[in-house]
């Protein structure tokens, strides 16, 4: 064997351009698949960190029935309960209760169709990042009396602005109609528009009482030590909650499937320009050993006269293929990572034409590459794999050859 990897490193240092040549465009190719792999990678975990920080969180407890329907009557019964089995779980990193219910907004100049959302201001910190989207004002905090945390968008529909009044009502758990009057104590501008159209904000213990709920809530918001966890959480905690109420525990991609959607298709497209790039690396890879076989086949037709077997000259011109599809592989690695690694740090930012847009997709105006180990490694065997498998044919045309047929041409 050791002869024929001299024999074959010798062929291929023979043409050194040519070999280059090839060698750089697997390179290249490689390195593209790793870089392209990288940004989609940064800008889907940018989608699942905005998404999951700003307020929905890792994995949320319902009521069976309360995310379809959103009635009050789906309420969780005994939240306390539930939280200390929550405190066993070492996974989990922290969560929040609150309360969701529609409701009307007013004020004297305009009235809003929107979304009351109570919050406990001490625990939501730890789960969400809304209060670092105030643009006006300041966010609710533990002694905050009757005050109220708008969107952008709600406020200008109500020409509300910081002190404005706000009347809120809705239907409470008993049926009857619930009121109470907030004070504006800030506005927050998340680029959401589903959020900052419609949703306000106050403590859930004023919520509680205005819609008659008592200890109810309708809502266990809860954020894993790692996104990682997720799966392993959810499992433990179906084992943890399936005695007593039942219970809907749902997973950020179950809370928002056509998020989950788009980034499945983002990962359908890296595979097809994956395949595109590894046509291209095929076709350089044939070239180079087609047109080496072409030039060599006098050379051959001596070797095969000599007594060398046809299956040799195979396994010479197999491992041929493979030193070139080794070395573009390592050369596409070294480009892709460096380029992920520098634009990872320096970002690259999104045009203003399509910024309003992705933002409805929770990216904000830069993507920042990151390196995810299984995705260089599938792309780089799969260069690696591509190349062992173009060299079949020339290594099968190779070992039919005959000594005099080959000396003639």
């Amino acid at each position: 064997m050791r002869i024929f990897l001299i024999i074959a490193f010798r062929n291929i240092t023979r043409n050194k351009t040519r070999s280059l040549i090839t060698i750089l465009s697997i390179g290249c190719g490689l390195g593209a698949i790793i870089f392209l792999r990288g940004y989609i990678d940064g800008a889907h975990q940018q989608m699942k960190d905005n998404f999951t920080g700003l307020l929905m969180g890792h994995m949320q407890i319902h009521a069976n029935g309360f995310e379809n329907s959103a009635n009050l009557n789906h309420s969780i019964e005994n939240p306390k309960n539930i939280f200390a089995k929550l405190h066993e779980i070492k996974k989990i990193k922290s969560f929040t209760a609150r309360v969701r219910s529609h409701c009307l907004f007013g004020t004297a100049e305009n009235s809003v169709g929107g979304l009351a959302m109570g919050i406990d201001p001490t625990t939501e910190n730890k789960v969400s990042t809304i209060a670092s989207s105030i643009s006006s004002g300041s966010f609710l905090n533990s002694e905050t009396k009757h005050g109220i945390v708008i969107g952008k968008t709600l406020a200008t529909k109500l020409e509300a602005t910081i002190d404005d009044k706000i009347i809120m009502m809705a239907q409470s758990y008993d049926g009857s109609l619930g009121a109470d009057a907030f004070v504006v104590t800030g506005i927050i501008d998340t680029g959401i528009e589903d959020i900052d159209r419609y949703l306000g904000i106050v403590n859930i213990s004023e919520l509680q009482e205005t819609l008659q709920l008592g200890s109810l809530i309708t809502d266990i918001v809860i954020r894993c030590s790692k996104f990682s966890d997720i799966e392993d959480v959810d499992s433990e905690l179906n084992k943890k909650l399936s005695s007593g109420q039942e219970l809907e525990i749902l997973t950020w991609d179950k809370i928002s499937p056509t998020l989950k959607q788009w980034i499945d298709f983002d990962d359908a497209f890296a595979l097809v320009f994956l395949f595109i790039v590894l046509i291209v690396i095929i076709a350089g890879i044939l070239n180079t050993i087609l047109m080496s076989l072409l030039e060599r086949t006098k050379e051959f037709g001596v070797m095969l006269a000599l007594g060398t077997k046809g299956y040799q000259l195979a396994i010479i011109t197999a491992i041929e293929s493979f030193m070139l599809g080794l070395l573009g592989t390592v050369c596409g690695i070294f480009i892709g990572v460096s380029l992920t690694l520098v634009f990872g740090h320096f970002g690259i930012p999104i045009g203003n034409s399509i910024k309003e847009a992705m933002a409805s997709f929770f990216m904000s105006d830069t993507i920042y590459p990151t390196l995810v180990t299984d995705h260089i490694a599938s792309s780089a065997l799969s260069v690696l794999l591509a190349s062992v498998i173009i060299s079949l044919y020339p290594a099968w045309k190779t070992s039919r050859l005959t000594p005099v047929k080959a000396l003639q041409r």
